[in-house]
């Protein structure tokens, strides 16, 4: 066991997982699972893991994508968390992706105004990012994000041994916040994702073994997300409007990182334009981004509907744009106001690249 900060460990096997969990579980009240219908038909399911953790805890499962992160869905966990008895002294263990972190954690933080809850997170992006943090939230309507909470779990157990159960797709989105952290960082971080996504399960696990630290001392610097934080948004702002977009789309929404890998090309553009970054620089990381990441048609996405869910982006400062760019690796800049037009021009440009 390995750990990575105040509250992230990072076990070596299922054995590891299932005896951290037995530790902590004891003194609660009741305990409750939540995990989606994929998790619970593939991990939950072949791995016995409910039975090896506790066999007495309630189990709450949703349907898997972003449609779960909502606030109906709150409410209906809320009510079987009610009608199963919990109470102030209860435990909620969320097992999955970033949707359940995300959802679980919301919810736990606001049921009975707040009840204690574990990560266990099954993919790569939940890994370095989602389940890590202190962020919870769901969308409303359309907009990512718009209702939450920071609220820190009390554990997030990473077992990188998950990741064999998670489509090609997955860890590629996972990848891009991994890449996201290498060009906040520079340097080393840059060199350990210049080859793309590791195959190696070694590999991957160091990656995510550095990737969570470089967040946690970011966020343990400014937890509420006042100041140096909104780094982390690299790439989000205009990523969470192709996400959300593509949730309206009459096609497969987008995954996260995928919308992030969009949003990073806008910024590394925006980047050279507003904050003087090296185009060959730039250059250089669009290619890389384009052929590494399957980002999906953009479905008749255009500049316009784009730049409306841009409007609903937390970093805003009344009608102000505010983005993250990167001045050069390793050195980005915050709360950096653009001109709307400029935004829109790099945004159709990007669009023609993914068309």
């Amino acid at each position: 066991m390995i750990r990575l900060s105040d509250n992230v460990l990072m076990v070596n096997d299922m054995a590891g997982l299932v005896s951290r969990l037995r530790r902590r579980i004891p003194g609660f009240a009741s305990v409750g699972v939540l995990t989606d219908r994929n998790v619970e038909e593939t991990v939950i399911e072949q791995t016995g893991l409910l039975q090896k953790i506790s066999s007495s805890a309630h189990m709450s499962v949703v349907k898997p994508g972003e449609a779960s992160k909502s606030l109906t869905v709150v409410e209906q966990l809320s009510q079987e968390w009610l009608e199963a008895g919990m109470d102030r002294n209860s435990l909620i263990i969320n097992i999955g992706g970033g949707v359940v972190s995300d959802l679980g954690g919301f919810a736990a933080s606001i049921f009975k105004r707040g009840i204690r809850f574990i990560n266990i997170p099954t993919t790569l992006l939940s890994m370095i990012d989602a389940s890590v943090g202190g962020k919870t939230g769901v969308n409303l309507g359309g907009a990512k994000n718009q209702i939450g909470t920071f609220s820190r779990a009390d554990e997030v157990i990473i077992w990188t041994g998950f990741l064999k159960w998670l489509p090609s797709r997955e860890l590629k989105s996972g990848f891009a916040e991994c890449l996201k952290h290498a060009f906040l960082q520079g340097g080393e971080a840059l060199r350990l994702v210049n080859h793309g996504l590791p195959a190696d399960p070694a590999t991957l696990a160091s990656l995510v073994e550095a990737s969570v630290k470089f967040k946690d001392s970011v966020v343990n610097a400014d937890l509420y997300e006042i100041g140096q934080r909104k780094i982390l948004n690299f790439g989000h702002t205009v990523g969470h409007a192709f996400e959300s977009a593509s949730l309206l789309a009459n096609a497969e929404p987008w995954l996260h990182g995928e919308a992030v890998a969009a949003g990073m090309l806008v910024a590394l553009r925006l980047s050279v334009r507003v904050a003087g970054l090296s185009p060959d620089f730039a250059a250089k990381w669009e290619e890389f981004i384009l052929n590494n990441f399957s980002i999906p048609k953009t479905c008749g996405m255009t500049s316009m509907s784009l730049m409306q869910f841009l409007r609903y982006d937390k970093k805003n400062v009344g009608n102000s744009l505010r983005f993250v760019l990167l001045k050069e690796p390793g050195m980005p800049l915050f709360d950096q106001e653009i001109a709307a037009e400029s935004v829109r021009e790099e945004v159709e440009l990007v669009l023609s690249l993914l068309s």
